[in-house]
């Protein structure tokens, strides 16, 4: 954790010294996770659904609604209306109301009260809507789409590190290849300068120092090329490490990889449980979280697809009082005396539209059980081919490392074999070129193992939490 900590401070914060510094796959994760565009994207997208509940819950505002209206012609005075309202919805579907009304004028409306007056009532459905509406849906839904764009979220962050992770193991590889060659070269090196000294003393031909310097311009030569590399797979992975408020950053040249896992002793080789990687995927996989969202999502439209198959029976009712005091208004006996009420009854004979909504819901819903089933049997799939090539990479590198000690044995004999006079330089060349594309076939493999071990994590939708 110091490590990381310290990392992060000296890659955000301060401007980076000559001393070298390392960077891990974990500290590169942490980095990606915290800044990197898509991550804070998909956060974005979380915070955009948390908007849409507030939206949805509008619908439950209570409203305070004023109206005046009024006529008056050649000196008459037709009518003046006013009216102040105030209407209070609730989750049940039932909605509140009250206001205050007066009315005045020659030739006012018969149904309405004249002068001042006030109301208390109540609306509501007897059987449609009582179970949820359009209201209650789309703040349900609202609610269901936050969960699924975090699933989102997980998902761009589990793909966006699989990419960084597998170019951070691009850049290992070529550089660890160009460590090598360094160090082939330097060798080289001590052994022309030991080439020309026993040739002076006439214990080789000359032709031995062409034969050690040709070798060496074939390292120099593979140098170049791998630097070539290094710094490519370097640059592309530098796309994938930003600051903060959206600043890309470039990886100071000096930085490298900690290689220490590249030592065969010192592989971590031991492999996940496959089934728990499968259930994995099946409890915790972003792209089945989607289709379960989704799920909830179509279940409540086909709830309020089902309302439009009930008859609409909607009553209102209100209290009617003299004067403005709502207080005495409310404090009368209801359907007494002083009230107002209205039933209505709707509902289509046939119920084709209503039918054919419903029929359409429970086929999305089915739909999208095929498709879940089908990608979550692709995943499984996924996880066991994945955990496959895992395994043979593993036994890949034993082979490799095998191999690549007995040509060490082979080398090292035939240099003292050389030192005594008995073998020549050609065959220690030969002995080390095969040693060193053994030791860098190895190196790709374990480039390759760690690759499969981040990619299996990514199969099984859980690289997000690393």
């Amino acid at each position: 954790m110091r490590k990381l900590f310290l990392f992060l401070w000296v890659i955000l914060i301060v401007q980076i010294n000559t001393n070298a510094q390392t960077l891990s796959e974990n500290e590169l994760i942490q980095v990606v996770k915290k800044y990197h565009p898509i991550a804070l994207q998909a956060k974005n997208l979380i915070e955009q659904a948390k908007t849409d509940i507030t939206e949805a819950r509008g619908a439950f505002d209570p409203l305070l609604q004023s109206n005046t209206t009024r006529k008056d012609l050649s000196g008459n005075n037709y009518y003046n209306y006013q009216n102040i309202a105030l209407n209070i919805p609730t989750w049940y579907g039932i909605e509140l109301n009250a206001g205050i009304e007066n009315v005045a004028g020659n030739n006012v409306d018969p149904q309405r009260t004249f002068n001042s007056s006030s109301y208390v009532g109540v609306n509501f459905s007897v059987i449609k809507n009582i179970v949820i509406d359009k209201r209650r849906a789309a703040l349900e839904q609202s609610k269901i789409l936050v969960s699924q764009s975090e699933a989102e979220r997980k998902l761009a962050v589990n793909n966006i590190l699989y990419e960084a992770t597998n170019q951070y193991w691009q850049w290992v590889q070529a550089y660890r290849e160009w460590t090598i060659v360094n160090d082939v070269i330097a060798i080289n090196q001590q052994r022309i300068k030991f080439t020309k000294e026993v040739i002076k003393i006439g214990e080789r031909p000359a032709i031995d120092s062409v034969e050690a310097i040709t070798q060496l311009q074939y390292y120099l030569s593979l140098q170049n090329e791998l630097y070539m590399q290094m710094q490519s797979a370097f640059i592309q992975l530098s796309s994938y490490t930003w600051k903060e408020n959206g600043v890309a950053y470039n990886l100071p040249e000096n930085i490298t990889p900690a290689t220490a896992s590249f030592t065969m002793n010192l592989v971590e080789k031991d492999l996940p449980v496959q089934e728990e990687l499968i259930q994995e995927v099946v409890n915790n996989h972003p792209e089945l979280e989607i289709y379960q969202t989704k799920f909830k999502f179509l279940e409540i439209d086909k709830r309020l697809k089902f309302q439009e198959l009930l008859p609409d029976v909607k009553v209102k009712y209100n209290q009617l009082g003299k004067n403005y005091f709502l207080n005495e208004t409310l404090g009368q006996i209801p359907l007494e005396k002083n009230y107002q009420y209205a039933v209505s009854f709707a509902m289509p004979l046939r119920l084709s539209q209503a039918r054919a909504n419903y029929a359409q819901a429970k086929l999305k819903i089915e739909y999208t059980k095929f498709q879940q089933n089908n990608k979550q049997r692709f995943l499984e799939n996924k996880i066991r081919e994945q955990f496959n090539i895992l395994t043979q990479l593993k036994n890949q590198m034993n082979i490799q490392q095998n191999l690549y000690e007995n040509l060490n044995v082979l080398l090292k004999g035939e240099e003292a074999r050389f030192e005594n006079g008995e073998s020549s330089l050609f065959l220690i060349n030969s002995r080390e070129q095969k040693k060193i594309e053994t030791l860098q076939k190895l190196n790709a493999t374990i480039a390759k193992f760690y690759k499969q071990k981040t990619a299996l994590r990514w199969a099984s939708g859980v690289l997000w939490k690393d």
